[in-house]
């Protein structure tokens, strides 16, 4: 069963983190993405499973609204391993307990 979390969970959750050095992500923008991702958590997630698409694409087009350009969202129940290219600033990793979610904009 997927576990719920708090807007705080999300917030302590959130990694914001490139090549092992704090990325210049502003307050405020750091702030939108953990509010977006956690109201996204809180409406796809059911007591039988996560709708892990549905989740990504509400992340991606809700920054996109405030933050135009080519934002991307992978979400996965366990941890996994990427290598992307973000613009300067631009990329977030949020590890909970069940769930860990990348969010970065490309060139």
């Amino acid at each position: 069963m997927p576990k719920l979390y708090k807007l705080s969970e999300v917030r302590d959750g959130a990694n914001a983190m490139s090549n092992g050095a704090k990325t210049q992500m502003s307050g405020e923008k750091f702030e939108s993405a953990v509010r977006i991702i956690f109201e996204a958590i809180k409406i796809h997630s059911y007591p039988e499973e996560r709708e892990w698409l549905e989740m990504c694409s509400r992340i991606r087009n809700e920054m996109k609204k405030f933050y135009p350009g080519s934002w991307h969202c992978i979400a996965y129940e366990t941890k996994f391993y990427s290598i992307v290219e973000s613009t300067s600033g631009d990329y977030m990793t949020v590890k909970l307990d069940d769930l860990y979610i990348e969010l970065f904009r490309s060139h």
